[in-house]
């Protein structure tokens, strides 16, 4: 059975100017939850649908084995027209296919396989305590009256008219209903994904800052950093990361005294407007300091394990 999954990332959001699919939660991009849980799945091919400032978010998926496709009428268009693109553009034929928004980044592995196997003629559907959430997974048989639907009422008009097809299958998995629309939101979804992580137990949190009288580079900074590289743009980079720009460039500007040298270049004006890069010493600096990121959390996962193990937390209980 060949599968596939599309991500739609095409719209443009009422309320920032920011692609909404680079925001980060958890310290990571809404995509790229999305694209690390679907390979592990696993699907055999990614599509994922841009649109609203496609190159900012075409260069943030360079590190990613994805097919692209462009919806350059997105404005105009509606959640179906996207589906058809990205189906167009799959190097497969697919016997089932997942589509999820790109603001819906915390949805389980389980839930998709769960949807992947389901027993349904045209369509299933994940539902969380009576509210139907994302993603769909269509079969092969609705990809075909999708590439001949009138579009009547978009996607909803589709379901409705193949309702007999539909499964709506209850799984354990809140974040199906959860979309980052607005700053609650995204608050909301940061602390499911901290609570999912955790398994909502004790759990140490080490922090791996650098300093030199005060703090000059630490998590946040990096994860500025990262976007930069990606989008281009130190505005953009802070508004994913959830800064003010004058924040980071200020960090930066501690950083690169610190350091000694530049870690970051801009230039102004132009027809396409200004641009923010890394230097070559910010890109190596960035590497070195995000590899010693992941030996810290390694780290605190083992010095948590050696002084609150199982047997010690229940002593902490017993002397309480």
């Amino acid at each position: 059975m060949k599968t596939a999954a599309i991500i739609l990332a095409a719209g443009k959001p009422s309320d920032i100017k920011t692609p909404k699919p680079l925001i980060h939660i958890g310290g990571k991009s809404m995509l790229a939850y999305e694209i690390e849980m679907l390979k592990a799945v696993p699907v055999d091919e990614i599509a994922v649908v841009v649109g609203y400032k496609d190159s900012v978010v075409k260069k943030h998926l360079e590190n990613y084995r994805v097919t692209i496709a462009a919806n350059r009428h997105f404005s105009e268009t509606e959640m179906l027209d996207s589906v058809l693109l990205g189906v167009e553009k799959l190097g497969i034929k697919p016997d089932r296919l997942l589509v999820l928004p790109a603001d819906t980044p915390l949805v389980s592995e389980k839930t998709c396989s769960t949807l992947m196997e389901a027993d349904c003629t045209i369509a299933a559907i994940p539902r969380y305590n009576g509210l139907s959430g994302h993603p769909i997974m269509f079969t092969a048989k609705a990809l075909r009256l999708l590439a001949d639907y009138d579009g009547s009422n978009g996607m909803r008009g589709f379901v409705a008219n193949n309702a007999d097809g539909i499964a709506y299958i209850d799984v354990p998995d809140p974040a199906i209903c959860m979309r980052a629309r607005g700053d609650k939101f995204i608050e909301q979804l940061t602390a499911y994904e901290i609570e999912r992580r955790t398994d909502g137990r004790l759990h140490a949190e080490i922090e791996a800052n650098l300093a030199l009288g005060v703090t000059v580079m630490n998590a946040e900074l990096s994860r500025v950093l990262n976007l930069v590289e990606s989008t281009g743009s130190l505005q953009m980079a802070s508004d994913c990361v959830g800064i003010s720009y004058s924040k980071s460039w200020k960090s930066i500007k501690n950083l690169e005294l610190a350091l000694g040298v530049s870690i970051i270049e801009s230039t102004v004006g132009g027809k396409s407007g200004g641009k923010s890069q890394l230097t070559a010493a910010g890109k190596y600096f960035l590497r070195q300091y995000d590899e010693m990121l992941k030996d810290a959390e390694k780290l605190g996962k083992w010095l948590f394990s050696q002084y609150f193990s199982d047997e010690t937390m229940q002593k902490i209980q017993k002397l309480g």
